[in-house]
């Protein structure tokens, strides 16, 4: 059966909500593409296997072609999956929900970057807000 790969969303072939969209097995015969794939998933120690696939609610509409006559959706070669509905973590939800803004108008910004530093992990941006909440929550029961 078909279950969509990607984190959080549970679209499948057998759903009849589902009819009307398209799935796509993960392109194992372009390792770069492949990698890419996965990459764009930000599913950690995700391999996909022969039967893995992406649904087509996470491609952009300029990524599909559609067949003569029979109308039926296809992938262009090269396309990436961009269309992501990304959560935090329940633990880091608790912490920041928890947390009260203060009323200063100090605002936190990352630091502007390059295209070389574009890539930084999303991950270490979060531990980077997290670690600013969890001083100003820390303050705030202090004062």
């Amino acid at each position: 059966m078909a279950y969509c790969s990607a984190n959080g969303c549970n679209n499948s072939k057998r759903k009849e909500s589902c009819r009307s969209k398209s799935f796509f097995k993960f392109p194992s015969k372009n390792p770069t593409i492949l990698k890419t794939w996965v990459k764009m998933m930000k599913r950690e120690r995700f391999e996909p296997g022969p039967s893995s696939v992406l649904c087509s609610d996470h491609f952009e509409e300029e990524c599909f072609e559609y067949q003569n006559f029979t109308n039926r959706r296809q992938l262009k070669a090269g396309s990436i999956p961009t269309i992501f509905g990304f959560t935090k973590s329940p633990s880091s939800r608790r912490i920041l929900d928890r947390y009260e803004p203060s009323t200063s108008a100090e605002i936190y910004e990352p630091p502007v970057s390059n295209e070389v530093n574009a890539a930084m992990a999303t991950e270490e941006i979060q531990a980077e807000i997290k670690i600013i909440c969890l001083q100003k929550w820390k303050q705030n029961l202090l004062t």
